[in-house]
Parts: structure tokens; C-alpha cells; sequence
């Protein structure tokens, strides 16, 4: 057998093997099998809405019950899938994992623990959930400012704080992240770490005008 052939073999065997270790050991981990039991969301967040229990709602969610209705309204259009599996996440539990995510400050790895969802599943859910509220409500709460508005923002910054032909207040924050892969320096900030930028514009009662999310931390 020639040197060629061999060499060709030996690529074989290292593909098949390499393909053996990254077999998937279960469709669905056995922890998360009994999700519909044990989940949060069939379980504490079902029994919640079931006995109105208000407080509780507002501290788990940040927002009343209809605040949640009308939002899930809004965003069930974007984040509806057909069934592909056995057990699909529905609109509803994708949002009550993501509005969980973000108003706890819990991990993914936690929130996927307590929603019985696998980890790569939860990320995705957060990011969709996450665009998807965006897009449906930046028209409402973060739209470009007309020109009237701008003289009333204006006008208010001069008769409550004393800044005259002030148009808003611009601050920024910087999320600490891993690196990505082959990012260079573009994410490496003047404090020596990775991060992402947070960047915002309010006005002389505190509310957004502009908001800039994910700018290089550099």
C-alpha cells in the first residue's frame, strides 16, 4: 500500500472518530425530560398566574400580568416556530424565560437549570426573545425624535436644570464579555478587559431618546 493510501486511511479513521466524539448522548438530557412537571414555567409560573398572585408576578417578572399579555401579543408573531420535536417551547415560555433572564441577572446556565431547557436552547430562546421585543416596541418607546420634540427637550433642560440649547444627556457603560473568536483588540477597552458598549442619550426627566447597544468595547 502506497503512502498516499495510507495517509488517506489515517484521515478516515481520524474523521470517523472525530464524529463519534461529538455524537449527541441523548436527544434530550434526562433532566430535562420531565419539563413539563418540574419546569418553572409549567410549575411556579403557571400556579402564579392560577392563584393572581400579583406581588409575586411583579417581583418575578418586573411588569403586572397585563403588562406581560400585551407584550407577549406583541412579540408571539416573531417568536412562533412550527413543531419540529416532540415537546416544543411555546411563545409564552420562551418570554417568561427570557423576562426572567433579564430581570434576575441570573445566568443562562441558571435559567436553563430552573426551565428545564438544555443550555444552547436557552441562549437561542434569549436572543430571539430579545430582538423580537425590540423590534416590536422601538417604535413606541425609542423613535427617532421629531423636530418639535427636540425643542421641548430643549426647553425643558433650560427651565428645570439651567442648560440652555441642551438636547439631552449622553452617557455610556461598558459590558465586561469574552472575547470572540479572532476579535483582535477590537473589543479590548481603555480599562483592560473585553466589553461591549452601552450607550444612551436622555432627556431632563431621565427617559431614553437614543440608545446604541454592542459598539466595539475599544
Amino acid at each position: 500500500m502506497s503512502s498516499s493510501e495510507d495517509e488517506i486511511l489515517l484521515l478516515c479513521a481520524l474523521s470517523r472518530q472525530r464524529r463519534r466524539r461529538h455524537r449527541r448522548r441523548w436527544y434530550v438530557r434526562p433532566l430535562n425530560d420531565d419539563r413539563r412537571r418540574t419546569g418553572e414555567f409549567h410549575s411556579l409560573v403557571t400556579d402564579m398566574r392560577l392563584l393572581q398572585d400579583t406581588e409575586v408576578h411583579h417581583m418575578y417578572f418586573r411588569m403586572d400580568s397585563a403588562a406581560f399579555d400585551k407584550l407577549l401579543e406583541k412579540v408571539t408573531p416573531l417568536i412562533s416556530h412550527k413543531s419540529t420535536h416532540r415537546d416544543p417551547v411555546s411563545p409564552r415560555e420562551r418570554l417568561c424565560a427570557t423576562l426572567r433572564f433579564l430581570a434576575s441577572g441570573s445566568s443562562q446556565q441558571s435559567i436553563a437549570q430552573s426551565y428545564r431547557l438544555g443550555k444552547s436552547t436557552i441562549s437561542g430562546v434569549i436572543y430571539e426573545t430579545c430582538q423580537a421585543i425590540w423590534s416590536s416596541l422601538k417604535a413606541e418607546f425609542v423613535a427617532a425624535p421629531t423636530r418639535e420634540q427636540w425643542i421641548e427637550v430643549a426647553a425643558s433642560n433650560w427651565s428645570l436644570w439651567n442648560f440652555p440649547m441642551c438636547l439631552g444627556a449622553i452617557d455610556g457603560k461598558h459590558v465586561a464579555i469574552k472575547a470572540p473568536p479572532r476579535a483582535g483588540s477590537d473589543f479590548f477597552n481603555y480599562k483592560k478587559y473585553n466589553s461591549v458598549v452601552l450607550l444612551a442619550v436622555a432627556d431632563s426627566k431621565y427617559r431614553f431618546l437614543i440608545v446604541d447597544i454592542g459598539a466595539f468595547g475599544r
